[in-house]
Parts: structure tokens; sequence; C-alpha cells
């Protein structure tokens, strides 16, 4: 029987990889601006 994954460790597996991560639901649009940023996109 496998142990479940939590929310927590596929989190940190996805920033241990790179991946930007939105900790919460309302964090989703600041995450895709963090993400976009660190890409150099720049948004006015």
């Amino acid at each position: 029987m496998q142990t479940p994954v939590t929310a927590a460790a596929k989190i940190a597996v996805f920033k241990k990889c790179g991946i930007e991560v939105a900790a919460t639901p309302s964090d989703m649009a600041d995450a895709l601006l963090r993400a976009a940023k660190a890409k150099g996109v720049t948004l006015d």
C-alpha cells in the first residue's frame, strides 16, 4: 500500500524542479506574474 502524497510534497517537488507554484488559489495570479517576470516578460 502506497503512502498518500500530500499537496505540500507535490509543491516541494515542483519548486525543486524550478516550476512556479501558487501556494493557494488566491495566489494564482501572482504566481503567473512571478513566472512571467522570471522569463523576462514585462507587463504594463
